[in-house]
């Protein structure tokens, strides 16, 4: 009978979190059970977490909210695990654990997608790399959505990384990218490689930077 008046407590918390993960706030001053319940995976890996995917900076070490993302990295939360990913590429310069990172993510986001196969380019797997942004274009079909969704994922590593001064990237890694398809490609008609290109190359600046 508990374990059935839990789950129902626990469907109650997901509804009432759904609009914005603040509204469990409340259900800490009700009693040490509820809190739990409240704060429980099942709980946490349903949070939209928009307010962390809007303003990422609440998710870096020293916020007041870094202790409770982390337990929705924990629990699994896709949102957290995609922002986390992030952080940790940009801030460590661990490329390889946030590749696994976001192969946890479920389900993939389009955003999940794009850094993961510009991660996998970065960190010279480009085969599965190109596959997995080339799979991402089959999904959105349209090269502006890509844009828009790469732009965002740049954004937010700039957020924990501000862009050094260089001159030149490394440009190591764009070499395994195949060439460009039609060979009249613009900055504003671009084809899948050359956009993959580009924004490898925008990318490495922060990742190959010390």
């Amino acid at each position: 009978m508990d374990s059935l008046l839990d789950d129902v407590s626990i469907e109650i918390f997901r509804r009432l979190s759904a609009p914005s993960f603040v509204n469990l706030a409340p259900m800490l001053t009700v009693s040490k059970k509820h809190s739990q319940l409240a704060f429980s995976e099942g709980v946490l890996r349903m949070l939209s977490l928009d307010e962390f995917f809007n303003n990422a900076d609440l998710i870096n070490e020293g916020s007041a909210f870094r202790s409770f993302f982390v337990k929705c990295v924990a629990a699994k939360n896709p949102v957290a695990v995609y922002l986390e990913s992030i952080r940790i590429a940009a801030q460590t310069m661990d490329i390889n654990m946030s590749i696994s990172l976001l192969f946890s993510a479920v389900p993939d986001s389009d955003y999940t997608l794009f850094a993961r196969g510009i991660f996998l380019i970065t960190a010279d797997c480009p085969s599965e790399g190109i596959a997995t942004i080339s799979a991402l274009f089959a999904r959105v079909g349209s090269m502006d959505r890509m844009d828009v969704i790469g732009n965002v994922v740049y954004r937010h590593l700039l957020i924990f990384r501000p862009l050094p001064r260089r001159l030149f990237a490394n440009l190591r890694v764009v070499d395994s990218i195949p060439r460009c398809l039609g060979n009249n490609c613009t900055n504003h008609r671009r084809c899948l490689n050359c956009f993959v290109f580009w924004f490898v190359v925008k990318f490495n600046n922060i990742l190959r930077s010390g």
